[in-house]
């Protein structure tokens, strides 16, 4: 049992995804675009006041190019992404776009985030939540985040262990349909062990 804008779901049938992608790539040049769509209908959901309302209908795209000039030289060479999304729900859309780069051992990054709820139970909301939540209500959010990494490469002189430090910070605004808007940031971060077997 599982929660979608505040109603408990209940699963009646396994989800089926079907994934198509189409590639393509140039020398230091590639790129992508695919889709996911459920295909079974009435998978999961919920009952209000009897009736079934179903929660499955989901369909997302995304697109991705990416400039790799490490593959012509490695030393000095920088690796750039440009990444969007987008997802149809049943009482949802979210849209990302997202852009970073890597050049010698420092990664950069930006992602930005529109959803929009069209419905949502805040009925438990304070049980659920313990005042973490930032979606409550009905309306429009944005979320900007800046991230950033740096790579310590063959740690204990060892050339397959790698640590990667990371660091992020996100801002919410939110613009419920009723009630206030409101912002609200955090941070946070992250330190990745890697081994190469």
């Amino acid at each position: 049992e599982k929660q979608y804008h505040g109603m408990d779901l209940s699963n009646d049938k396994n989800v089926a995804y079907v994934r198509p992608v189409i590639a393509w790539q140039n020398g230091r040049f590639s790129t992508a675009i695919a889709m996911e769509s459920n295909v079974v209908n009435n998978a999961y959901g919920y009952y209000e006041n009897g009736k079934w309302i179903d929660q499955s209908d989901r369909t997302g795209y995304g697109f991705t190019m990416t400039w790799n000039g490490q593959k012509t030289d490695p030393e000095d060479g920088a690796v750039i992404n440009l990444n969007t999304a987008y997802m149809d729900a049943t009482d949802e859309t979210d849209f990302t776009a997202g852009v970073n780069a890597l050049w010698h051992r420092f990664e950069l990054g930006y992602i930005y985030a529109h959803n929009k709820i069209e419905a949502f139970n805040a009925t438990n909301i304070d049980a659920v939540c313990e005042d973490d939540c930032w979606v409550t209500d009905p309306g429009n959010y944005d979320i900007h985040t800046i991230h950033a990494s740096y790579l310590f490469p063959n740690v204990m002189d060892m050339k397959n262990f790698n640590i990667y430090l990371g660091a992020y910070a996100s801002w919410v605004e939110a613009n419920p349909n009723n009630g206030d808007n409101s912002e609200d940031a955090r941070y946070g971060g992250r330190l990745r062990f890697k081994y190469f077997f």
